[in-house]
């Protein structure tokens, strides 16, 4: 399954600033943008530009946070192929602020896994 460009995500408006979201800073100005449909992926800037992509909650599966070095990575696993995908690169001292905001995204996760019928 291939994220969805941002201009045809249904339900996220790029233009909409006033949609509740969590925002998680990476490196290099890039984040991710925590919404109620899903985790919006900006590679760089502070809006949302056109690299963006969106993915579903129940379109991915084991997010966590990776070390390698002092680099963090917040990587996540499509549901559909299995695929390990990087999300998002943290700086050293970005990590525990973007654990705290994975927290919220795991419920987020979880809730939206639970509400799904039976394959």
């Amino acid at each position: 399954m291939n994220p969805i460009p941002i201009d045809t995500a249904i339900g996220v408006d790029p233009s909409d600033t006033d949609q509740p979201s969590l925002t998680i800073d990476g490196i290099e100005d890039s984040m991710l943008r925590v919404t109620q449909q899903g985790l919006l992926v900006c590679p760089s800037g502070r809006t949302v530009d056109t690299g963006a992509r969106f993915w579903a909650y129940g379109d991915l599966g084991n997010l966590r946070i990776a070390s390698y070095g002092a680099i963090g990575v917040i990587r996540a696993t499509v549901r559909t192929t299995g695929t390990e995908l990087p999300l998002l690169l943290l700086e050293p001292d970005q990590i525990v602020a973007a654990r705290r905001t994975l927290e919220v995204v795991w419920s987020r996760i979880a809730g939206n896994v639970e509400g799904r019928p039976a394959a």
